[in-house]
C-alpha cells in the first residue's frame, strides 16, 4: 500500500517547504493543491527535480468552493481505497491593522475568506479522505487534518490587540478545527484535526514586521517546516482538537 499526503498551498513559502521536506523524509506521494498547476509545476521542478515524480498537481482556490469540491472528487478517484494520511492546509493572508479605523470591508472579507472559510470548506470536502494506516516513516499512525493557524488567533493570548481581521479570522479557524475534532470523534474516524502555529516565518506574509522579531525567533520556511513535521509525527488520537506551536507546546484557544 502506498502512502499519500496532501499539501494545499504547496508551491509557495511554508507550504512549499513542507512539500520539499516530505519528499526527502517520507516515502509518500504528495497531492499538491495549487491555484495554477502549470505555473506551480514550473517553479517547483527547479527545486525538487526528480521528486516531482511523486507529486500530483490539483487546481484549487480556497476562496471558491466549487474548485475545492472538484479537487476532492479527483483526489478521491486517484486514491481509490487508500487514504490521505495527512492533509496540511497552508494558505493565509494578513492585513496588519493597528487601529480599528484601518479596517476596510473588502480587506476584512478577503481575510476571512482565505483564513477562516478556506480551511472550513476544505475540511467539508476532504475530511472523509483522511485516515491513519500502517507505521510510516515521518508520519503518525493516526490520520491528521492540520491547518496553519497562528498564536495571534488565541483569544487567551491576546495581550497587544491590533491585527483585527487576522486575529479574528484565525480565532474563527481555530473554532472550526475544534468543532471538526468533535465530529471526527463522534463519527469514530481514524483521524484527528489540529491547528498549528509555525512561529514567525520569513515569507511574504510576515515581511512587513520581521524587523521586530528577535533573530532566534525568525525562522526560514525550511526550519519551520522541520519543526512542524516533528510535531505532526508525534500526534496521537488524544491530541484531537489541539492547538500546537512549532515546539510541540499547546497554545490556549
Amino acid at each position: 500500500m502506498s502512502c499519500n499526503v496532501m499539501v494545499i498551498g504547496a508551491n509557495r513559502g511554508l507550504g512549499f517547504a513542507l512539500t520539499k521536506r516530505m519528499i526527502n523524509t517520507t516515502p509518500c506521494n504528495i497531492i499538491a493543491g495549487v491555484r495554477d498547476p502549470s505555473k506551480a509545476r514550473e517553479s517547483m521542478t527547479a527545486s525538487l527535480g526528480s521528486g516531482m515524480d511523486r507529486i500530483m498537481m490539483l487546481p484549487i482556490d480556497v476562496t471558491n468552493e466549487e474548485t475545492i469540491e472538484k479537487a476532492a472528487n479527483v483526489a478521491s478517484s486517484s486514491l481509490g481505497s487508500e487514504p490521505l494520511r495527512l492533509l496540511l492546509h497552508c494558505p493565509g493572508i494578513l492585513h496588519a491593522e493597528k487601529s480599528i479605523k484601518q479596517c476596510h470591508y473588502e480587506d476584512v472579507l478577503e481575510t476571512y475568506k482565505v483564513n477562516a472559510m478556506g480551511p472550513l470548506f476544505v475540511a467539508k470536502h476532504f475530511y472523509s479522505l483522511v485516515a491513519g494506516g500502517q507505521p510510516t516513516k515521518g508520519l503518525p499512525d493516526v490520520g491528521v487534518f492540520a491547518t496553519i493557524s497562528a498564536r495571534t488567533g488565541s483569544i487567551a493570548d491576546n495581550e497587544l490587540g491590533g491585527w483585527y481581521s487576522y486575529r479574528s479570522s484565525k480565532a474563527a479557524l481555530n473554532q472550526s478545527i475544534r468543532s471538526l475534532a468533535h465530529e471526527l470523534k463522534y463519527r469514530k474516524m481514524d483521524s484527528i484535526a489540529v491547528a498549528l502555529h509555525p512561529g514567525t516565518v520569513k515569507t511574504d506574509l510576515s515581511r512587513e514586521f520581521q524587523k521586530n522579531v528577535k533573530p532566534e525567533k525568525l525562522f526560514s520556511p525550511d526550519q519551520s517546516a522541520g519543526y512542524l513535521l516533528e510535531v505532526i509525527e508525534k500526534l496521537k488520537h488524544a491530541d484531537n482538537g489541539g492547538f500546537f506551536a512549532y515546539d510541540g507546546n499547546r497554545i490556549p484557544y
